[in-house]
């Protein structure tokens, strides 16, 4: 049986469940618009479905709420962010919105971000820049999750890229997202729940 939903009770919901985790009101909802815009999207891998893990890490402090991030390093055109252990949407959001500010100004715009967890559906992000009619690129490294070719055991993470680009008159953005390999890990995992 699928359920239908309304987006925007999603989001509430969603940003509800974040806020009795912890989580600050500001990242509750950018959590929230990330996770429903993946499930809209139909990346249920990384839609509301991480409330799930969310709660657990939270519970097991692996994940810090509230997140708090610091700026170690910026640059004209660069800039570094500590995640402070809290959510990768929260960490990752501020990257971007601090990398396109520097691309307006200088004309290209990079942050990484250190310390932090899952960053969920990269093309969250992407599309940012492509919104702006900037090129936006981001990628991340991953827990391993598939061996090597005739091995048994995982080495390797999956370690995702997201590109997209602006669209034309009356042309909406595009936007690529790529793995270096397929772990179906995430999916089963969408099946139990």
């Amino acid at each position: 049986m699928r359920w239908r939903v309304l987006p925007g009770r999603l989001k509430e919901v969603t940003v509800q469940i974040v806020k009795g985790l912890g989580g600050a009101h500001e990242e509750a909802v950018l959590l929230s618009e990330s996770l429903v815009r993946a499930d809209m999207r139909g990346t249920d891998t990384h839609g509301v479905t991480y409330l799930k893990l969310l709660a657990n890490r939270v519970d097991t402090e692996m994940i810090t709420l509230p997140t708090r991030l610091n700026v170690l390093k910026e640059d004209v055109a660069t800039g570094l962010i500590d995640g402070g252990n809290g959510l990768g949407q929260v960490a990752a959001h501020r990257a971007m919105t601090m990398s396109l500010e520097k691309a307006g100004r200088c004309g290209t715009g990079c942050c990484l971000v250190r310390n932090t967890n899952n960053v969920g559906f990269l093309a969250f992000y992407t599309m940012m820049a492509a919104e702006k009619g900037m090129v936006g690129i981001v990628m991340t490294n991953a827990a391993a999750a598939m061996s090597p070719w005739g091995g048994a055991e995982a080495f390797f993470g999956t370690n995702p890229i997201s590109i997209a680009v602006p669209g034309m008159q009356r042309i909406d953005p595009s936007f690529w997202t790529c793995l270096r390999a397929w772990s179906p890990g995430a999916k089963f995992g969408v099946l139990k729940s």
